[in-house]
């Protein structure tokens, strides 16, 4: 298995499987219409651009 340690990039659809309500579902292939449709739902709200980071590996 593959294990994610942390997020370089945020707001991807992998980031969502891992912090859907139930990660699992996901693997099990347990996964209804509205939570795929909510995968692929585009945040439309009007935020500032966050500053960009400098990660230090």
């Amino acid at each position: 298995p593959t294990f994610v340690h942390r997020f370089i990039i945020h707001n991807t659809v992998e980031e969502k499987m891992a912090i859907s309500v139930d990660p699992d579902s996901w693997s099990d292939g347990n996964v209804n219409l509205a939570e795929l449709f909510n995968l692929f739902k585009m945040e439309t709200a009007q935020k500032p651009a966050p500053a960009p980071q400098v990660i230090a590996d």
